[in-house]
């Protein structure tokens, strides 16, 4: 009974699955013989529409409803489009999610250079205060080296003096 053509075979497989389906409580979509069946919409030609798969890259391998004689817009057919799945349009969806994170990622991008530039410049400005730090230790070091010796020595002086002064005052006062 089967024949060569698949547009009859297309055909009957859509007058059985509709078939099926009309006797189904479920309009949709219901399970004879353990396999899955679908009712098989009608196209404004009035016709049966065939379960296609699209080709495009951003629906690649998606099912949709099409007219018979979908073929282009110069062709006969009232070109009938509509998903199988009925998700409004679930790759692009995803697509579109895969496009803002990717923007979310470069946005992230820049702003992880701008915290590299800034923490290079703030490890730039840390070295030199650190130099800084130790210059003006090296410094301090020094004066307090200096003032040691400018204190031992003012001390030294002093003694000289007084012990000057306690000769002077011995010869001047016998």
């Amino acid at each position: 009974m089967a024949t060569n053509n698949s547009s009859s075979s297309i055909g009957s497989r859509s007058s059985r699955l509709r078939h099926l389906s009309s006797n189904s409580q479920q309009n949709d979509m219901n399970v004879v013989g353990g396999r899955w069946t679908v009712a098989t919409p009608n196209c404004r030609c009035e016709q049966f529409c065939v379960l296609r798969t699209a080709k495009t890259i951003p629906n690649y391998g998606r099912k949709f409803w099409g007219c018979r004689n979908y073929k282009g817009p110069h062709d006969i057919g009232c070109n009938y489009f509509d998903w199988f799945d009925k998700v409004e349009s679930s790759k692009n969806d995803v697509g579109a999610k895969i496009e803002e994170i990717e923007q979310l990622v470069d946005e992230k991008n820049f702003k992880m250079k701008e915290y590299d530039i800034n923490i290079k410049e703030k490890d730039m400005k840390i070295a030199r205060q650190r130099k800084k730090i130790k210059k003006l230790k090296e410094d301090f070091f020094t004066t307090r080296k200096m003032l040691k010796l400018v204190s031992v020595g003012y001390f030294v002086l002093l003694c000289l003096i007084v012990i000057l002064v306690a000769m002077i005052w011995s010869i001047i006062a016998p």
